[in-house]
């Protein structure tokens, strides 16, 4: 029996009331650790070496959290197919999950650069010398940045954006982690930086001449040349910008934050890209009473307005005096 049937046949059809996220990421984790292996998985894949490489070859790509996703699935499948094998006489018994232990996950708080940093950046990308691939490094830079600012999009699906999906007013992003393409429109100063390029002579909007390491090494030379915060990882770099875009679109809106960053969860969003150093959240100080505050005097009631007291205020009016 393949990993695929056992999914369709009989894990998914017993798990009740499960949402539908959690359903396409079982079958995405499942077709994913197939391509890893190079054919169908099996039930009899399920062993240590086999899960621990596919959970080690993940990690480089995609950070501790989704790694432990992507752990906490398996091992359930897993522990799926070693108690349809003991009730099965055709099937081989499967050793049950054991020493694969749970990555320890970043708890640090979102932080991304604020206002006046990212204006540093930009001012220092003007002053860059040299070409990228035939084109000025400081508009080749500028354009890459911007763009990331104004559609917080992942830099590894900027850097799949070919020429062709420019229309002159935005972009369309074909590659996304939720393997929906999207399009964003860009301001007119980030059109122009972009058409200064002459990106219909080429096919990639961004030809790169480095690998994806290198060019991370090259943004944190600049980085640390600006004097911008930024810790060691390549999440803390381009990240920043993402991070940047949705904290002040939350700040503005919160449904135009989830929408910017394609979360179908807003917890998703608000717990791994909202700065709370800019958006500042409701806490117990803005709900709660200080005890250590005396109580406020009370006021005393106001004295009921009598049925005749419109008279009285008719009374005091001065009388109009006729001039003749």
């Amino acid at each position: 029996m393949t990993l695929s049937d056992l999914v369709s046949k009989k894990y998914l059809p017993v798990r009740v009331g499960i949402s539908q996220v959690y359903a396409k990421n079982v079958l995405a984790t499942t077709n994913r650790f197939s391509r890893f292996l190079g054919r169908p998985a099996k039930l009899a894949d399920f062993t240590e070496f086999n899960v621990a490489t596919y959970l080690t070859n993940y990690r480089q790509h995609w950070s501790a959290r989704s790694t432990n996703n992507q752990r906490q699935i398996l091992f359930s499948l897993w522990q799926e197919a070693a108690d349809l094998a003991e009730t099965s006489a055709k099937l081989r018994e499967l050793p049950r999950p054991r020493r694969i232990k749970k990555l320890k996950e970043d708890t640090e708080r979102p932080r991304c650069w604020r206002k006046g940093q990212m204006r540093k950046l930009v001012a220092y990308l003007k002053t860059l010398d040299g070409e990228i691939c035939g084109i000025p490094a400081s508009t080749w830079w500028l354009s890459l940045i911007l763009s990331i600012h104004w559609t917080s999009s992942r830099i590894s699906s900027m850097m799949a954006v070919q020429s062709a999906d420019y229309d002159g007013l935005g972009l369309l992003v074909r590659k996304q982690k939720n393997h929906r393409p999207q399009w964003h429109r860009l301001p007119r100063s980030c059109r122009r930086l972009i058409e200064a390029t002459n990106p219909n002579s080429r096919e990639m909007l961004w030809p790169c001449p480095w690998c994806m390491r290198t060019l991370w090494d090259k943004f944190r030379e600049i980085v640390e040349a600006v004097g911008l915060p930024s810790k060691k990882g390549r999440r803390k770099l381009f990240h920043k910008l993402r991070r940047g875009t949705i904290t002040y679109c939350a700040k503005a809106d919160p449904v135009v934050a989830q929408k910017v960053a394609g979360h179908k969860d807003f917890s998703t969003t608000l717990n791994s890209y909202i700065d709370e150093t800019v958006v500042r959240q409701k806490s117990a100080i803005d709900v709660l009473y200080d005890p250590l505050k005396p109580p406020r005097p009370k006021r005393k009631p106001d004295r009921p307005a009598s049925s005749n007291e419109h008279l009285l205020y008719e009374s005091r009016k001065p009388a109009f005096r006729i001039f003749g």
